[in-house]
């Protein structure tokens, strides 16, 4: 995993915490008795707090302050480098997943019944850094057969959706043809998948495979992965964490020098290779976030009987409970009421409108 350099907008616009509201005037009361106070919602209230990698201190992200994290720097070898982290609400109805995926560097087999097999199982096949042979899976097959083994996350899977990014792939294997010259052949590939699970949960993934040949070699790997695991009520929170660790997260440039054994320069020059493929991932997420946004926000304040309302003059928005069909806010004790009819509530009352879903 390398650093995601973009912040990406949020799926949906949330207030920053929930109000702490006073009790309702009698008068108020008393002049609309129809008359019913709303409380301002939010999907994630939490803030978020500076996880810095356990194992090798190769780098750091932000975190929803009080979850479970796990992950950090893992060696499959000296030059093959998982890095990962995992977060966790306390009772695990969300689960957000950022960096690369469990699967080590692949090697496709010069031979046919390589296949599937790791290089100690050959006879006589005694290799300095240890390979495993699989033919090259672009992204939307990687994430296909990755699926059925992420039981932890998401049980008897039916796909919704996927998503194939080619323009962006391209994007990508231009940038790093350009670095490397044509002394190796590049291929790149971007996906995303959702999935309904059993226990009412919805999974997203979104990855990218990178494939270099050279010298009669091809090697390829699965650079970065974003993932979550959630119940639908909180789809949107899931979206927006995942949104705030992907644009957080920063590499060590000390770290980066000593695991290539170069000078700092060169190094830097690597990661910011690594980080333009990061960054057209994490772009290719957003656009794809912005296109479903409001089909999201739609489904969520459905389920959870919320509704966005605007000041008419300032267009400030903000969500609050359904309960009405007028909406109106308390200018002197700041708080909101809805009523049935359009008559204000009482004096010092302005009125909000909901905002259309377009």
């Amino acid at each position: 995993m390398r650093k995601f350099s973009v912040s990406m907008n949020t799926w949906v616009t949330a207030a920053a915490c929930i109000a702490t509201w006073a009790s309702v005037p009698p008068d108020a009361l008393a002049q609309s008795g129809s008359a019913r106070e709303v409380q301002v919602v939010g999907d994630f209230p939490g803030r978020f707090v500076s996880w810095t990698d356990p194992r090798e201190r190769a780098f750091t992200i932000e975190v929803p302050s009080g979850w479970q994290v796990t992950g950090g720097t893992q060696r499959i070898s000296a030059i093959d480098v998982i890095q990962f982290v995992e977060v966790a609400s306390a009772d695990r109805a969300v689960v957000v997943y950022i960096g690369r995926p469990p699967v080590g560097m692949r090697t496709s087999p010069p031979m046919p019944q390589w296949e599937g097999k790791h290089s100690s199982e050959i006879p006589g096949y005694n290799l300095p850094v240890p390979q495993y042979y699989e033919y090259y899976k672009p992204a939307p097959i990687f994430l296909k057969e990755l699926l059925p083994k992420l039981t932890e996350y998401c049980n008897i899977p039916q796909i919704t959706s996927s998503n194939a990014y080619p323009q962006q792939a391209k994007e990508i294997s231009a940038t790093l043809t350009k670095a490397y010259g044509n002394t190796v052949a590049l291929r790149a590939d971007i996906a995303d998948l959702s999935a309904d699970c059993a226990g009412n949960r919805k999974l997203f993934l979104i990855a990218d495979t990178l494939s270099i040949s050279a010298v009669g070699v091809a090697n390829w790997i699965v650079p970065d992965m974003y993932g979550l695991s959630t119940t639908p009520i909180r789809m949107t929170e899931a979206f927006q964490i995942l949104d705030r660790m992907s644009a957080s997260f920063r590499m060590d440039p000390n770290w980066v020098a000593r695991q290539n054994n170069i000078s700092v320069d060169v190094a830097r020059q690597n990661a910011d290779l690594s980080a333009h493929q990061s960054r057209i991932l994490s772009e290719t997420f957003s656009n794809r976030a912005h296109a479903q946004d409001r089909a999201m926000k739609a489904q969520s304040q459905y389920m959870r009987g919320t509704v966005t309302i605007e000041n008419p003059n300032t267009h400030e928005t903000v969500d609050v409970e359904n309960k009405g069909k007028y909406f109106w806010r308390d200018t002197a004790h700041d708080r909101f009421m809805t009523t049935d009819t359009d008559t204000p509530p009482g004096i010092g009352f302005e009125a909000w409108r909901p905002v259309p879903t377009r």
